[in-house]
């Protein structure tokens, strides 16, 4: 077996610790409380990874993390071996058919909300309907980057 340069445990935890340094806190693209909230993983565990010494992520949670991030982090990961993360092709992307899809969710949010919590299954559906809905979302604001 042929051994990557740049893919040690140790360069692959140093990229990820310096990737959350750029991405993630106070002033940057993501507070930790606000990329914990949308990952499902605790601030103080994602924080572990910026640390002198830190942790090896496990694969599940570098890609919520990941998920989370605009492309450009995965692009820091992913340089070292020579691939790119592609935005998704923006053409086709339908704004408006985003808008209701955005708004079926919201009143399907609200709806979950009425009762005051969001039970399993509600949780669930949600969850699968903002992943539809992402990356056509991402197409549409990586749209307004490019002008």
């Amino acid at each position: 077996m042929t051994k990557l340069p740049g893919l040690s445990d140790d360069d692959v935890k140093g990229r990820f610790s310096t990737m959350l340094r750029l991405y993630v806190g106070h002033g940057r693209h993501i507070r930790f409380e606000d990329l914990a909230s949308a990952t499902g993983d605790e601030a103080r565990c994602l924080r572990s990874y910026v640390e002198s010494d830190p942790p090896m992520i496990p694969l599940a949670r570098a890609l919520r993390v990941l998920a989370v991030l605009p492309p450009d982090a995965l692009n820091m990961l992913l340089a070292p071996l020579g691939y790119y993360a592609k935005p998704l092709e923006a053409e086709g992307t339908c704004i408006a058919q985003a808008v209701s899809s955005a708004a079926q969710f919201v009143a399907e949010g609200a709806e979950a909300l009425a009762d005051g919590t969001i039970d399993h299954r509600e949780r669930a559906r949600l969850a699968e309907k903002a992943a539809a809905l992402a990356p056509t979302l991402s197409a549409i604001a990586a749209m307004g980057r490019a002008q």
